[in-house]
């Protein structure tokens, strides 16, 4: 171990640790794709003050390493495989919260960029049901960022999510475990 923050894999009975990245860059964020074939990460090449983190791609051997996004002063974080693809936020690059972070899906391979959810301050993927067809989000309002959310509709009906409002208050019963 280098000092860095490195990806490793264990069978959860444990046993089997693998080293699946290794390096000067930090690595966090994984996530397995529903087959198992695919692991996706966000890669901080620069740790510091002027850190751009980015999206990457492996087998979960560490094998075939691929860069997903390339930005630069913002950064990409939350990855979440889904039906139709990979789902993340992306705001710009700041110590603490980001000042704004919208959804974004894109293919597997890194291809057919598309915004999901926007203007509402800033919008932190939480989770992707085990479908792949509905996102858990956490928006933020104190942003200062003005202007009105929006929810688009992907355009493969196997992505499709609905728009619905967001409410002042949770639904009843939430917080409580299922009986």
């Amino acid at each position: 171990m280098d000092g860095a923050a490195d990806l490793y894999s264990v069978r959860v009975l444990g046993g089997g640790l693998h080293g699946l990245t290794s390096g000067p860059d930090d690595d966090h964020g994984a996530d397995f794709s529903p087959d198992g074939k695919a692991i996706v990460f966000v890669r901080d090449a620069d740790p510091g003050p002027n850190a751009t983190e980015d999206l990457y791609s492996m087998r979960p051997s560490g094998a075939g390493l691929a860069r997903l996004t390339r930005t630069n002063g913002i950064d990409e974080f939350k990855p979440r495989y889904f039906a139709g693809g990979i789902l993340f936020s992306r705001g710009e690059s700041s110590e603490g919260p980001a000042a704004y972070a919208d959804v974004y899906t894109m293919r597997r391979n890194g291809t057919k960029l598309k915004s999901l959810v926007a203007g509402v301050g800033s919008a932190y993927v939480e989770d992707v049901s085990s479908d792949g067809h509905t996102l858990l989000f956490r928006p933020t309002r104190d942003s200062g960022r003005s202007g009105s959310a929006r929810a688009r509709r992907a355009s493969s009906p196997s992505c499709r999510m609905a728009r619905r409002p967001m409410a002042s208050s949770p639904p009843t019963g939430a917080g409580s475990p299922p009986s």
